[in-house]
């Protein structure tokens, strides 16, 4: 159960950045920098644009990361210059949209802006901050992404955002909290501010593990996460087998639906040629061969990159060996 919650955090940031959540603010000022030539870029802050999310992805285009600034912290304490950066600027995000870049990162930690004593009340006055520079992006016409950062990693002073954290009741009670009050804050700002609900939530237990399960039927019917939680479980194991030097294996059962896409079986391919270089196996199990011959993408990925192949039970299969093999009788 510990490892699932893990990787539907993981899931749940990856869907939220997908499918983002549109949301708004207090109000910030959006009016039109003078003399600035991009008057046609400014973008309303409460402006009525909406986008599908089949449509977000490639309207985001190229993203940038504002990093080390506004999740900057010593000691827990947020300080955006703490780590050897200058405050962010109008001018350093104009700079960004004239290279070319239509979306804009903004790490953010909370730490010690939240008041643990007073209903886990966010500091204003850093909330006001996060606006400032949420405005300079649409300033600019550019999508932004704010984030919860620093506050997940045990690594950091006051990190209480923990997956191994003993008191997980109150982590979500503080969570649910701390983002209340920023889905408030930006409650009318449109769908070109997204939310990235957590940050690299893992304590690094989970590559310790010598056997590991990931049970996904509750979300095999789900067109945007079963795919997505598929890669992620597979991205775990491409991690652990590069980091734990002992032989690792994955097992893939029933998951056609996950890599049956021309997308998905690049990714398969890369595995298979990724795990023979680091001494691994990977194996693929379904109960109908089907699953592989009537794919050619499936076929291609996975039956060409196969040292074993094993059939059981499939005489009804015996004169199409050539065919799923891919080589003559």
């Amino acid at each position: 159960m510990k490892f699932w919650k893990r990787l539907t955090a993981c899931a749940l940031t990856a869907a939220m950045a997908a499918g983002f959540a549109g949301c708004g603010s207090s109000g910030g000022d959006a009016s039109k920098k003078e003399d600035s030539g991009k008057e046609d870029a400014v973008i309303p802050y409460d402006s009525d644009f909406t986008i599908g999310v089949d449509k977000i992805a490639e309207a985001m285009g190229a993203g940038w990361n504002v990093g080390n600034q506004l999740e900057a912290n010593s000691g827990g304490k947020v300080n955006e210059t703490v780590w050897g950066n200058p405050e962010i600027t109008q001018e350093l995000i104009s700079a960004v949209a004239d290279a070319g870049f239509t979306t804009v990162r903004v790490p953010v930690s909370y730490l010690d802006r939240i008041d643990d004593a007073n209903g886990y009340q966010v500091d204003s006055a850093w909330l006001d901050r996060v606006e400032e520079v949420v405005q300079y992006c649409y300033n600019e016409g550019l999508y932004v992404i704010i984030n919860m950062h620093g506050d997940g990693y045990n690594s950091i002073d006051g990190g209480w955002f923990l997956v191994n954290g003993e008191d997980q009741d109150m982590i979500r009670e503080k969570y649910e909290a701390v983002w209340k009050q920023i889905a408030e804050r930006f409650a009318k700002y449109d769908e070109h501010l997204i939310f990235e609900s957590m940050n690299e939530e893992f304590d690094g237990t989970l590559f310790d593990e010598t056997f590991i399960v990931f049970e996904i039927d509750s979300i095999k019917d789900h067109k945007l996460l079963f795919p997505l939680v598929t890669l992620i479980i597979m991205d775990v194991f491409q991690q652990k087998m590069r980091i734990k030097k002992k032989r690792k294996t994955l097992i893939i059962e029933e998951a056609w639906k996950a890599i049956a896409s021309p997308l998905m079986a690049e990714y398969i391919q890369y595995l298979f040629k990724t795990a023979r270089k680091f001494w691994a196996n990977v194996g693929v199990v379904t109960q109908e061969i089907q699953d592989i011959v009537d794919s050619p993408i499936v076929k291609q990925a996975i039956i060409n990159n196969s040292d074993v192949i094993v059939l059981l039970d499939q005489s009804k299969f015996k004169e199409r060996y050539d065919e799923i093999t891919g080589k003559p009788a």
